[in-house]
């Protein structure tokens, strides 16, 4: 791991506080926080990867169709 200093605003360092609340360090509840950010950023470019990979080939298959029927 590598140390990183931040020099945060006195509300934000009061809203994490409130969040961790005794239960976990500063330090921790923003680590956690920000692997849960990370996590959430990998998923949605995952959908939207599989989602990009749907939608042509759907797309494909619907004007496909519709030029067989013209041609019928």
């Amino acid at each position: 791991m590598k140390r990183v200093q931040l020099q945060l605003p006195d509300p934000v360092v009061a809203w994490i506080d409130a969040q961790a609340d005794g239960i976990e360090s500063r330090a921790s509840f923003i680590r956690r926080s920000i692997v849960g950010l990370m996590k959430a950023q990998q998923r949605a470019e995952q959908q939207r990867q599989h989602h990009a990979q749907a939608t042509p080939g759907h797309a494909g298959d619907r004007t496909a169709g519709a030029g067989e029927a013209r041609a019928l």
